[in-house]
């Protein structure tokens, strides 16, 4: 089973926020106009690659109730 997610977004020039890991600090997301590392984390889990993948596989898999639990709730 795969399933594919996109997040849309640029590269900044200096780190912002102090949330997330990563790229966080500079990714800017095209839909949040700030940072991952910025944002709420609700947010970042709505846009995120992650989250539209696992979405995508459908309410009824296996594996979306297990980034259920993972994220400590609903990603949608």
């Amino acid at each position: 089973m795969t399933a594919e997610g996109t997040c849309h977004g640029w590269i900044a020039t200096a780190p912002s926020g102090s949330g997330g890991f990563g790229y966080d600090p500079v990714f800017v997301a095209d839909e949040l106009g700030c940072s991952f590392a910025a944002a709420a984390p609700a947010d970042k889990q709505r846009v995120s690659h992650r989250a539209r993948a696992v979405r995508a596989l459908g309410a009824d898999s296996p594996l979306l109730s297990r980034a259920n639990v993972a994220w400590g709730g609903s990603p949608c």
